[in-house]
């Protein structure tokens, strides 16, 4: 058993994705929760074909405006950089995808971090172009104003900006741009104009840099190459320690929680996606996840033991509340 081979012959995330979105097309693929004022609503579904419409949108227009343009580092090679900076969302992963197919290489940063921290990776890998909520903007401004990002040019935000926030960014020298609207302008350009066609993604294209936290010292940054995922994303429903793992393309529907900012939800992502699996993302907040969950009724969750802990002890609470024969049953049945 080769746990580590290709995955039906594909040899870069590029070509998996590829396939997978010929394969499943006209099928539900990523999916948001409606805002209505303050609450949230139902999920509003996107299918597989307009992800991937956007994602090569994108893909042509940061060619086309260089937003990643090569950068030479001595011993490891040339790279095309961009940054991730957001909570998990349907743009998150609609640019990740377009930053695979295009042979981007990106690092995700997260609040966690720290300053010092974020400030040394983006350093390191010069960026010049960051895919950012709006809610972020005025923390990256901040550092611009500084003195600190000094490669970073360019703010790509997903959701609504405020004028003031946007204007605060661009006294910076900062140049803003809406993904929305460079979806459009992508969608018109041939591959041509954006010397899209001169790209090759090779399997030893890096994927992205997953980097440490910087506790034990400055973060650590570990490559990731596009043959590394497609290799996990095909091959592990087929080897995992189960055996039982047969994942339901139009019907099973996965939940993104975990932060993307980490490699683990990345990969879960591929996973599921290559696989043809729905992909709905919680409304934001960790503390009203039950609140997605009875919406979304996923029947696929990566998770981790603190959330597990959570909901036990809230249903330990609620036992607690119940008396005489009511409590009794309740304890039994667990």
């Amino acid at each position: 058993m080769d746990l580590f081979g290709d995955f039906d012959g594909f040899i870069t995330l590029k070509q998996v994705f590829q396939d997978c979105f010929k394969k499943y097309a006209n099928q539900p693929c990523l999916g948001t929760r409606r805002k209505e004022g303050d609450q949230f609503k139902e999920y509003i579904w996107t299918d597989f074909k307009t992800v991937y419409t956007q994602a090569d949108a994108l893909a042509k227009v940061m060619y086309k405006r260089e937003f990643c343009p090569t950068e030479s580092f001595p011993g490891d090679g040339d790279f095309n950089f961009i940054a991730f900076y957001a909570k998990n969302t349907a743009e998150w992963v609609t640019f990740d995808i377009a930053a695979v197919i295009s042979g981007v290489t990106s690092v995700a940063l997260y609040d966690t971090l720290g300053q010092e921290a974020m400030e040394y990776i983006m350093s390191q890998c010069r960026v010049k172009t960051m895919v950012l909520s709006s809610d972020k903007v005025k923390v990256i401004a901040g550092h611009k104003k500084n003195g600190n990002l000094k490669d970073l040019k360019n703010l790509i935000y997903f959701d609504s900006l405020s004028e003031a926030d946007k204007a605060a960014a661009e006294a910076t020298g900062l140049t803003l741009y809406s993904m929305y609207e460079l979806v459009e302008e992508g969608k018109k350009l041939t591959d041509q104009e954006a010397n899209y066609h001169e790209r090759e993604v090779r399997p030893e294209t890096v994927y992205t840099i997953s980097y440490t936290s910087g506790t034990t010292g400055v973060p650590k940054g570990v490559m990731l190459t596009q043959r590394n995922m497609a290799s996990q994303a095909g091959n592990f429903p087929k080897h995992d320690l189960t055996g039982n793992l047969n994942l339901r393309p139009g019907q099973d529907v996965y939940i993104s929680y975990l932060p993307l900012a980490h490699v683990f939800e990345r990969l879960m992502y591929a996973i599921v996606m290559t696989h043809g699996v729905q992909i709905g993302f919680y409304a934001g907040d960790v503390f009203k996840l039950k609140d997605d969950l009875a919406e979304l009724r996923p029947t696929i969750m990566a998770s981790v033991p603190r959330l597990f802990n959570r909901f036990y002890d809230v249903m330990q609470a609620k036992i607690k509340e119940l008396t005489g024969f009511k409590r009794t049953l309740t304890e039994w049945g667990i």
